[in-house]
């Protein structure tokens, strides 16, 4: 998936925005990313956006039941 871009979301649990998307990071690729670069809040959706560059990581997917077609 070389140059695509990779979505991953989920709920905070009370932690800050960029703790959380660490975490959900972490639950649904086991990946820990240890730099996130703040992009935007995207107010219709209350929901904060980072992006990280992940080319040195290889993502596992963690929940493949969930996962679409």
């Amino acid at each position: 998936m070389k140059r695509s871009l990779q979505v991953v979301f989920g709920k905070s649990d009370g932690e800050e925005s960029q703790m959380a998307a660490r975490r959900e990071a972490r639950e649904e690729t086991g990946l820990e990313l240890p730099q996130m670069q703040y992009l935007v809040t995207d107010s219709d959706y209350d929901c904060d956006l980072y992006i990280c560059d992940i080319e040195r990581f290889k993502p596992r997917q963690m929940k493949p039941e969930k996962a679409g077609p």
